[in-house]
Parts: structure tokens; C-alpha cells; sequence
């Protein structure tokens, strides 16, 4: 009986090792709301693959990113909601839309905690995803979060103080708070940086910024002009996937075509199905491959999110940033473009002196914009978020393992 007990652990513990030594499993997230999160997430997971199995969930445009990137995502049951049919956030509007989110919660984690059961994932990974985080730690799951609401509590007393009113302060406090929670919930938050930023907490990592492909990573620019038949001077127009950039673009395109010695790619997301030449306006729907336009663009045009910005910025690219009114995230990352010179930022009101304003903040950018060339020439931008990530993600799993070890 002893001999078949001793056999038993032996047998016990040579399966234990096995787990350990086998492939991480990392199940990973991204949140549906806009394309900034589901293209750096992407980034990310085309290195983890490389050593890990990884599975991938997401909602909204999010699940059709990853779809239309052929990544098998699995659709999650509840969705976040956000009203952008002008392009102004209102945090009222989006607490109404998701009223429901919280009552609907369990209809998520039931999903999740049975995908959970069945993959067993050693590590989860969440870009800025609740859904995914709340499962996890419930679970008691180690967990990742990519977020860059840090460089936003960051950048936030640079902004104008016009700005800092009503529902972009209580965005401030909420976020303030929010990430006092994360900070004692999670194992490792990684927050990409275009700025210059340190952290004192060792679970706080900046790192540089997150990108599908580095520019030498592509071909050459004759080699790109050729194959998309590009113009030798363009802007490159890109207001992603929401109704707040769709609303910005109609105002803008009769602009455009008032400098008639310029010639801007616009980049519709899908207003249009084919490519159309209207003018010295060149239009596509959804770009797959972007940077394929990016890297020969003269600059870029769009709105503030940070990967857009990221982006540009590691292709040298002088931005002209219009954010969302009212968007904490994207005042700041346009105040933070502003601040250091990589380009002109334009502050809307809401009010009917919008268009004007375009129109003077436009012409400047375009005055200003050999300055702004020769100080991205000059500043080095660190581009190595993804491999950054990559060795943070590696430490913990290191540490995940030991601990299981001792556990054997």
C-alpha cells in the first residue's frame, strides 16, 4: 500500500512538472469601444503567439477587429455602449447607455469563468477591458492590464483650464479613483508612453509606444507609392471607426478641397466601399494595411486617440490632432502633442465657431509644419512597446511559475 501511495505522488508530481513546463496559456482582451485598442492588442498578441497559446476575446468593434485580422476572437455576451452620434462625449450619456451593464454582468462572467474552466489560462491580459479584469480577479488569476489612463492623470494639469470644467473633472476624479483600484488589483499594468514618464511602483511599468510594424519593418516608400498608387506629397486623413469621427470628416473635406496645392488620402472607414477621387481628395474604406499609408504620408490628420498618435510618432510624422470634446483621454493626448512640439492640437467648443476654428488651427498646422518635422527628426521616440511589454509579461510569468513550483 505504501509502494502504490509513493508511485501515486510520483506519478502526482511528474504531472505537476509537465504543466508547468508546457506553453503558457494567456487569454487576452480588448475593449470594443474604437480601433486603438484592438490594433495595439494585436501588436502584442502576434509576439505572445510566438511562445505562448493565447486565446482572444472582444465585443463590439473590437470582435469584428479581430475578426476581419482572422484571430478566431470569441465574442463575449454584454457589451460597453457609447452614444457618439455628435463628436461630443458626455459622461451622462454614457452612464445611461450602460445602466444596464452592471445588472448584466453575470451574464459575462458566467461566459468567461466557463472559457476560463475549460482553457485554464496561466496569465490574463487586458487592454483597458472591465469585463475580462472582474473575471480575473475573481478567479484569482493573474492579470495584466494595458491602459495609459496614467499618462492621462499625468498630462491633465497641463491642460487649459477651460477644459479642466464640469464633465472632464468628474471624468478626472472617477479615473483617479479607478486607478487606485487597479493599481491594488492587478499584477502588471503597462502603460504605453509618447511622453517621457517614470514610475516609482514597481507593478507600473511605461513603456514605449505600442505598433502594428516598425517602418523598417516595411518596404521602402517608392516601393509603397508604387503599389498603392499614391501621390509623391499626401496627408494622411484617419478619424477611425466612430460616428464622432464620421460627424468631423463631412466638415472637413470641403476645407480640404479649398488648398487645391494639396492632396489628402483619407482613410473613410468604410463611408465609402471602393476607393473614389473627388478632387485632390483620394478616399478609402477601412485600411487593413495603414501603415502602409502612413509611412509615405507628409503628415497625419486625426483625431487624438493614442495609438493613432503612437503610430504617427514612431513613423516621424507631424500630427494635427482634433479630440473628442470632452474626452479626458483625448484632450490630454492632444495637450501632450502640443506641449512637445510634434504638432498642432485643435481644442473644439461646440459652438458654431467650430468650423472657423478648423479652418485657422488648419492653416497654422500647415505654416508650422517643417518645425514640427524637425523636432520629431530630432527627438528620439521610443518605438519598443511591444518588446517592452513582452519581457514585463515574461518576468511575471517566471514568477508565476516559481510560485507553482514551490506549490509542487
Amino acid at each position: 500500500m505504501k509502494e502504490q501511495n509513493i508511485i501515486l505522488k510520483s506519478e502526482k508530481k511528474m504531472s505537476d512538472k509537465k504543466r508547468i513546463n508546457r506553453k503558457p496559456r494567456i487569454l487576452v482582451s480588448a475593449f470594443g469601444v474604437g480601433f486603438g485598442h484592438s490594433t495595439r492588442t494585436f501588436a502584442l498578441v502576434k509576439e505572445l503567439k510566438k511562445f505562448a497559446n493565447v486565446k482572444i476575446v472582444g465585443y463590439d468593434l473590437s470582435y469584428k477587429y479581430f475578426e476581419k485580422m482572422k484571430m478566431n476572437p470569441i465574442k463575449l455576451k454584454v457589451s460597453v455602449k457609447y452614444r457618439d452620434t455628435a463628436f461630443s462625449f458626455s459622461l451622462f450619456s454614457a452612464f445611461i447607455d450602460n445602466i444596464r451593464v452592471p445588472f448584466s454582468l453575470n451574464k459575462n462572467y458566467e461566459f468567461l469563468s466557463n472559457l476560463i474552466n475549460k482553457f485554464k489560462p496561466d496569465l490574463i491580459i487586458s487592454d483597458s477591458d472591465p469585463f475580462l479584469s472582474m473575471t480575473a480577479k475573481f478567479k484569482e488569476i493573474p492579470i495584466v492590464m494595458i491602459i495609459n489612463w496614467f499618462s492621462t492623470l499625468n498630462e491633465y494639469k497641463y491642460l487649459l483650464p477651460r477644459l479642466k470644467q464640469g464633465s472632464v473633472k468628474n471624468q478626472h476624479f472617477i479615473i483617479s479613483k479607478l486607478m487606485n483600484v487597479t493599481l491594488k488589483n492587478t499584477d502588471l499594468i503597462l502603460n504605453p508612453s509618447f511622453g517621457f514618464e517614470k514610475s516609482i511602483i514597481s507593478r507600473l511599468k511605461y513603456t514605449g509606444v505600442i505598433v502594428r510594424k516598425k517602418p523598417n519593418d516595411l518596404a521602402k516608400i517608392e516601393t509603397l507609392r508604387k503599389k498603392h498608387d499614391l501621390p509623391e506629397e499626401y496627408y494622411l486623413v484617419s478619424f477611425g471607426g466612430s460616428c464622432y469621427g464620421k460627424s468631423l470628416l463631412k466638415q472637413l473635406m470641403p476645407i480640404f478641397m479649398e488648398y487645391k496645392d494639396k492632396t489628402f488620402v483619407i482613410s473613410t472607414n468604410n463611408m465609402v466601399r471602393k476607393k473614389q477621387v473627388k478632387k485632390n481628395l483620394i478616399l478609402y474604406p477601412f485600411l487593413d494595411n495603414y501603415l502602409e499609408f502612413l509611412k509615405p504620408c507628409k503628415a497625419v490628420i486625426s483625431l487624438a486617440g493614442h495609438s493613432t498618435i503612437s503610430e504617427s510618432l514612431c513613423y516621424k510624422k507631424p500630427l494635427l490632432v482634433i479630440p473628442i470634446l470632452n474626452h479626458i483621454e483625448q484632450l490630454t493626448n492632444a495637450s501632450m502633442v502640443e506641449r512637445l512640439d510634434y504638432g498642432k492640437a485643435v481644442f473644439l467648443k461646440g459652438d458654431e465657431n467650430d468650423l472657423n476654428l478648423l479652418k485657422r488651427k488648419l492653416k497654422a498646422f500647415f505654416k508650422k509644419e517643417e518645425y514640427y518635422q524637425e523636432v520629431l527628426n530630432s527627438t528620439k521616440i521610443n518605438c519598443e512597446g511591444v518588446e517592452e511589454s513582452i519581457k514585463h509579461i515574461q518576468k511575471l510569468l517566471n514568477k508565476i511559475n516559481k510560485k507553482k513550483e514551490l506549490i509542487v
